[in-house]
């Protein structure tokens, strides 16, 4: 009680005083209130606007930019598409043909492709999951490298072959050249199936040897069946340009 009766009695600094005032004008509206200083949300909304700017760029003109389409030669593969359903194809769901519906008569025969089905997944480190009898499942056990996830591929493709042989007589395939302008592009759009690019478009300029339903197969002699979306898209643009050689199939 002393201290405060001292503290009291002893004159205020003239700038505590000052402040003391002009609180007391603020509490009754006499004064304007201090600005409080916040942190500015500029840098947030530029570097949102940054990440926009770069998401946007890497859809329409990163590897993407690489296809072409609508003429203006930046059309990839359209996403959340794949087969006419506008379902995008897995490339490691393999559909089991008509004629594996003998398995289920045949245990014998079923149990042999069992068999083969493990062997198979245990060479390549893979899971190969049937399901019911409709689609083979493949799942890495692991980490697998991409080189062993496509000749894995290949293999089990010849292993339903060896199972369930076609009888239909293969469609032939035959070859064209890619025209692309330097300004309009190939003006084609395509979209990703198990076989390979599916054309969905042509336009009139440059002009194209292609037909919608067609599907491109290889270019330049690379293989596009079986890839993944990203995998089909890299190798397809790595050969992409004016000449670059097709071959080309109508769809299945």
């Amino acid at each position: 009680r002393q201290d405060a009766e001292v503290l009291k009695a002893r004159p205020a600094r003239p700038e505590c005083d000052q402040a003391l005032k002009d609180a007391a004008a603020r509490a009754r509206g006499e004064a304007p209130a201090i600005p409080v200083k916040t942190q500015s949300a500029l840098p947030r909304a530029a570097t949102a606007s940054a990440a926009e700017e770069r998401r946007s760029t890497t859809v329409a003109g990163g590897k993407g930019g690489l296809y072409t389409g609508k003429g203006q030669g930046k059309a990839a593969a359209a996403p959340g598409k794949g087969d006419k359903n506008g379902t995008r194809v897995d490339p490691d769901v393999f559909k089991l043909p008509k004629s594996s519906a003998e398995l289920q008569r045949d245990p014998e025969k079923a149990k042999t492709f069992q068999e083969d089905l493990r062997t198979f997944a245990r060479n390549f480190k893979l899971s190969a999951e049937l399901v019911g009898m409709d689609y083979i499942q493949l799942k890495p056990i692991g980490f697998v490298p991409h080189d062993t996830k496509q000749k894995a591929r290949e293999e089990l493709r010849m292993l339903l072959e060896f199972h369930f042989p076609s009888t239909s007589r293969p469609i032939p395939t035959r070859q064209t050249h890619l025209r692309v302008h330097p300004e309009h592009g190939a003006g084609i759009e395509l979209t990703v199936s198990e076989q390979g690019y599916l054309v969905d478009f042509v336009e009139d300029f440059p002009g194209q040897d292609l037909s919608v339903g067609d599907v491109i197969l290889e270019i330049n002699g690379q293989k596009l069946a079986g890839l993944s979306e990203a995998e089909m898209e890299d190798k397809f643009g790595a050969h992409f340009g004016d000449g670059a050689k097709l071959t080309i199939q109508p769809e299945r």
